[in-house]
C-alpha cells in the first residue's frame, strides 16, 4: 500500500520575531547629541533635502524635523561631520 506524501509548509514566524533576528535597527537610528550637531552642520552648510541627511547620519526623518525646529537637542552647536567636506 502506498502512502501519499502530503507537504505541510511550516508556519511564519510573526514579524516582530524575524525582524528581531539579525541587527537591530532601533540601537542603530538613535538621535545623538553629536548626531544633532551634524545634522545642524548639514543643513546650514549643504542643500541636501531633510530624507537625503537622514540617510547620511543613519537618523529617521522626522528626527532631521525635531533637530531643525529645535525640539531635540536645541543647545547642541551645529558640528561637521568627519566624513563631510568643508564648505
Amino acid at each position: 500500500m502506498h502512502c501519499p506524501v502530503t507537504r505541510v509548509k511550516p508556519p511564519l514566524a510573526p514579524f516582530s520575531l524575524v525582524k528581531m533576528k539579525g541587527f537591530h535597527m532601533t540601537e542603530k537610528r538613535v538621535l545623538t547629541p553629536e548626531k544633532a550637531g551634524w545634522i545642524k552642520w548639514l543643513l546650514d552648510n549643504t542643500d541636501l533635502p531633510q530624507d537625503q541627511i537622514a540617510a547620511k547620519v543613519d537618523v529617521n526623518q522626522g528626527r532631521v524635523t525635531n533637530v531643525k525646529k529645535g525640539e531635540r537637542y536645541p543647545d547642541v552647536p551645529a558640528i561637521r561631520p568627519p566624513w563631510a567636506k568643508a564648505a
